[in-house]
Parts: structure tokens; sequence; C-alpha cells
């Protein structure tokens, strides 16, 4: 009788692990959410600024968009308003960089001057300032649905190359 017990142990334990796996549910997918936004850069050449955003798609499927609309702005003071119509999709669990290039608002051209060392005149001096922004990003798809995220950060000047921030 002993040895029967013996016999039949492992395959309890087998049965029981086939039903317990059997119940389980499968791995979570990630739907519908919105890309994480990311300020990969930020560049001024007179009164014309290029922008760099970063996109994350954090879905399990892919995320398409026919137009960006992008506001950066510090404060009450906006300093880029731009729109692109990239009509292309971030793939799953992917990353993709958009450049936008604009003409810069007055009042924020007028603070990035500030924060800029070469260009108030301050070559000797380090900057060590920062500028808060916030970014308005809406995100259109192909059904014409539009949906809307932001970020915040700091910019602060890239030492040693005029009108770029980071």
């Amino acid at each position: 009788m002993h040895a029967t017990l013996i016999k039949a142990g492992p395959v309890v334990v087998v049965l029981a692990l086939i039903l317990l796996t059997a119940c389980a549910s499968g791995p979570r997918q990630v739907r519908g959410e919105l890309p994480l936004i990311t300020l990969d850069g930020l560049e001024r050449d007179g009164e014309r600024m290029t922008l760099s955003v970063g996109l994350r798609n954090i879905n399990d499927s892919p995320f398409p968009l026919t137009k960006v609309e992008v506001q950066l702005s510090s404060g009450d003071q906006r300093l880029l308003s731009v729109a692109h119509e990239p009509d292309f999709e971030i793939s799953p669990r992917g990353r993709e960089v958009l450049t936008f290039q604009g003409t810069g608002e007055p009042e924020g051209l007028r603070l990035l001057e500030q924060f800029d060392s070469h260009a108030a005149g301050r070559e000797n001096q380090q900057v060590f300032r920062r500028i808060e922004w916030h970014m308005q990003v809406l995100l259109s798809d192909e059904r014409g649905r539009t949906r809307t995220t932001e970020a915040s950060g700091f910019l602060h000047p890239v030492p040693g190359q005029p009108g770029r921030f980071r």
C-alpha cells in the first residue's frame, strides 16, 4: 500500500498543475493608451525653432497617427505652436521621434534669449537656470478621433551650443 501512494503522488501533482494552468488567464494586452510624450530637444535659429518630440507607444498594438499638433509653453508664454500630418503608425511598444519646425512666438523667443548665454552677450558666464515647459499634444488617427495628452519638465541650455536646449 505504501508503494502505491508514492506512484500516485506525482500523477496527482501533475493533474493539479494542469488544472491550475487551464484556469489561468492569458497575458494582459495593453490597448487604447496614449503614447508617452517626451521633449527630446529644442533648437532656436533666429525666429525659427526646431522641436523634437518623442512618442512611445505602450500598447500591444500599433498606434496610427494622421495628424499631430503641439503647443509648447512656459508658464503663460507660448514658445511654439506647430502641426504635422505624418500618416504613419508607431509599432507596438515602439518609439518614434517627430521633428517639427516653425516660427517661435515673440514672447517665447525673448524668454529663450534670456537663458542663452551666447545670445545675451554673456559668453564668459555659465548659465545654470532652467526654463519650465508644458507641452500639449493633440493626436488624430485614421478614424478622425482626436485625443489630447500632456507633458511637462524643464529645459536647460546645452553647454557650448548656442540656441540649443534639452
